[in-house]
């Protein structure tokens, strides 16, 4: 099915931002990996198949659409080397994926395409309920607790 150009250069943008998320978690999981945070690399790893699931969806659905995956570009990859810093940039990241499916849904869908529409909806949700609640709720566990504590109960899986 021959999709609009205008729909597969939104799904090119929300791919691209898709793979850059799961690289920038990668590195995260890497480090918290390397600290011996074992409960916050499986926390971190799990938002990182997300985001790898997500950019499959995406690219899945510009193939559908006789487009090709932008899959040679990525954003620019922000690590931190701190976890309330990485918790800060990984949140920056999913507010701006949250904006960007935003804006593209009623684009989308005022090109007539629902089911791309559906689709986005169904991965903002993920985006919004999963991924940013998950960091909010830790950075409050760490205004709560302070850093010491909060991260001696990521120590064990």
């Amino acid at each position: 099915m021959k999709g609009h150009p205008e729909v597969i250069a939104v799904l090119n943008k929300l791919f691209v931002g898709e793979v850059t998320a799961r690289q920038q978690y990668f590195a995260h999981y890497q480090m918290a990996e390397n600290w011996g945070l074992m409960r916050l690399k499986a926390m971190i790893l799990d938002r990182a198949n997300d985001e790898y699931r997500h950019a499959e969806m995406l690219s899945a659905r510009i193939l559908f659409l006789e487009g090709q995956p932008a899959v040679s570009q990525i954003n620019t990859i922000n690590t931190g080397n701190a976890v309330p810093l990485q918790f800060s940039l990984d949140k920056e990241s999913e507010v701006q994926a949250i904006a960007d499916y935003r804006a593209a849904i009623p684009l989308v869908e005022s090109l007539g395409d629902f089911t791309t529409g559906k689709m986005l909806r169904a991965i903002l949700a993920d985006e919004e309920d999963d991924h940013l609640n998950e960091i909010e709720a830790q950075e409050d566990q760490i205004a709560i607790m302070g850093i010491g504590p909060y991260l001696a109960t990521l120590v064990k899986a």
